[in-house]
């Protein structure tokens, strides 16, 4: 599935400073990093799959303009599950 971390954040039920402190960074740098996932240090992305609940291939291959969100979001609404 592709989504951005934002997407998967927001999946997942997490607020911004909650997946901060579960990563161990600041708030602004994970609203950069949301922004600019080609700024995510290398290092961080087993910890952000972690925190995320996901692969390390979704968190170094999140783009924006590949997102699958607008499915996801829709299936949440319909109350199926979110891989679905």
């Amino acid at each position: 599935m592709k989504l951005t971390m934002k997407e998967w954040r927001i999946v997942k039920m997490l607020r911004q400073s909650e997946l901060a402190k579960a990563i161990g960074i600041s708030v602004p740098t994970l609203v950069e990093w949301e922004k600019h996932p080609e700024k995510i240090q290398l290092g961080k992305t087993y910890t952000i799959a972690d925190a995320l609940g996901v692969s390390v291939e979704d968190v170094l291959f999140m783009n924006p303009e590949d997102s699958d969100y607008e499915r996801v979001f829709q299936n949440i609404l319909d109350g199926k599950d979110y891989e679905e």
